[in-house]
């Protein structure tokens, strides 16, 4: 649930420029990331959370995408937004509308904020990926919506 003030609803195309405009690395000139953002817009992967002064931040999911199961693909939060309660509603939220009862998501080993969401919010670890970042495994989670 947002908390005062703000919105959640679904992303759309007109979106994109400011969701990529939050994402570090497609703010950073990283073109497949944008078009990544743009088509998972395109095909209603995206959920935004607005605030009182334009976009808070965003969740895509990838339907299946997951050895069948739902999965949380990115979430960003507006770097002055942080710490604030709208990772979690972002995470719910998408959890709420996933497909599956099984929804999986990973981030670096190095990403403390959303490792502490994750942990929160009492998301199950499932394991580790190596390779992927130098020096900073992915570690995968998922959260078993039967199960609470």
């Amino acid at each position: 649930m947002p908390s005062p003030g703000r919105r959640l609803r679904p992303a759309v195309p007109l979106d994109v420029p400011r969701l990529a405009g939050l994402d570090d690395v497609a703010a950073g000139g990283d073109v497949a990331r944008t078009a990544f953002i743009a088509a998972a817009v395109e095909h209603g992967h995206g959920l935004v959370l607005d605030g009182d002064d334009g976009v808070v931040g965003f969740v895509i999911t990838t339907p299946e995408g997951f050895f069948g199961r739902d999965v949380i693909e990115l979430l960003v939060i507006g770097a002055g937004h942080r710490r604030g309660g709208a990772g979690r509603a972002l995470l719910r939220a998408a959890v709420a509308a996933a497909r599956t009862e099984r929804v999986f998501t990973s981030t670096n080993r190095s990403n403390q904020a959303m490792r502490g969401l994750l942990e929160s919010e009492r998301w199950s670890f499932s394991g580790e990926l190596a390779g992927l970042d130098e020096d900073d495994p992915e570690l995968v989670f998922f959260f078993d919506r039967a199960a609470r």
